[in-house]
């Protein structure tokens, strides 16, 4: 944007200088969905157990339970455009992740810092039935599956006092745990 202000004439927002919290706001935020990337093979062993029955003669079956807390990330990361400084805060929501896709439709509003991290703790439970034949060891490995999205975005930032905007664009990304699986193995 030229950063011409349309009610004053010559007036002119600064896109050259930082966007500040104090003079501007978040108009618009506007998605590259078709640009978009979902890194989804991400995996971790969280856990595993063990089900020893070499000698049984019946089924041996041990219940194997996971508890992880995880921390979810979020921010938005200039590459173009205005500077925004770092901290600015901004309301808005983002298209979440299901399945290794993009959501079409953007969640609820949710509180921003440029350039910081946004973190949300949560914890993933399973309970998990390892069972072993007769005459067998089986290992029970819990694996956490998570996923990493960088959507590109421009937003839009408008003067609070002239009628004026300024465009910066970047990388939303976003890091969360989706799902937990059992992956079972025997000798």
């Amino acid at each position: 944007s030229s950063g011409i202000n349309a009610e004053y004439g010559n007036i002119e927002c600064d896109c050259s200088r930082a966007i500040r919290g104090e003079n501007y706001e978040l108009e618009n935020v506007v998605y590259d969905l078709e640009a978009a990337k979902v890194h989804s093979d991400l995996r971790e062993v969280v856990g595993f157990q063990y089900v020893h029955n070499k000698n049984g003669t019946s089924e041996q079956t041990a219940i194997f339970e996971i508890y992880q807390t995880r921390t979810e990330t979020a921010i938005f990361t200039k590459t173009a455009g205005a500077e925004i400084e770092t901290g600015t805060a901004f309301l808005t929501g983002f298209h979440g992740v299901e399945e290794g896709r993009i959501y079409e439709e953007i969640s609820g509003k949710y509180e921003f810092a440029h350039g910081i991290a946004r973190k949300k703790h949560t914890i993933l439970e399973a309970s998990y039935h390892c069972n072993a034949p007769p005459g067998s060891t089986v290992k029970c490995v819990a694996l956490l599956f998570r996923y990493r999205s960088e959507v590109p975005y421009t937003q839009s930032w408008r003067h609070k006092r002239l009628a004026c905007t300024c465009e910066s664009s970047g990388v939303f990304s976003e890091t969360s745990a989706h799902e937990m699986q059992l992956l079972v193995e025997q000798d």
